[in-house]
């Protein structure tokens, strides 16, 4: 799970499923769907705001949430980095495109998110 500490409006996704204390999950209830036997989760079906503040816990795909939600991986160490110091080591550097890790029990906090993910890019 990702708890959430919101620092503006948040709007998450038609998807999620969110981990709310009774009181939110009240006042979104017409958004939401309880998960069947899992206490205190629900699934996004209308998208649902969240003000300055706020604070719950996402479980799911990272990539789900908003860009400025996303938690931010650690740099991955490369071979060449662990060479002895005046080694030029290898010619360029490339990314796998691994996108794994663990994000149980990240924290991240993040306003206005999904204000960026709406604007075409071009």
């Amino acid at each position: 799970m990702i708890k959430i500490t919101c620092e503006g409006v948040v709007t998450m996704p038609r998807g999620a499923v969110l981990k709310l204390s009774a009181e939110q999950a009240a006042r979104r209830e017409w958004a939401l769907v309880p998960v069947e036997g899992k206490k205190a989760q629900f699934e996004v079906r209308e998208p649902v705001q969240f003000k300055h503040g706020e604070e719950f816990g996402f479980l799911g795909d990272p990539e789900m949430l908003p860009r400025a939600l996303r938690p931010e991986r650690p740099a991955r160490k490369s071979a060449r980095s662990e060479t002895p110091e005046g080694d030029a080591g290898g010619a360029g550097e490339g990314g796998d495109g691994d996108a794994g890790g663990d994000t149980g029990g990240d924290a991240v906090t993040g306003g206005d998110a999904g204000a960026g993910d709406q604007t075409p890019a071009g």
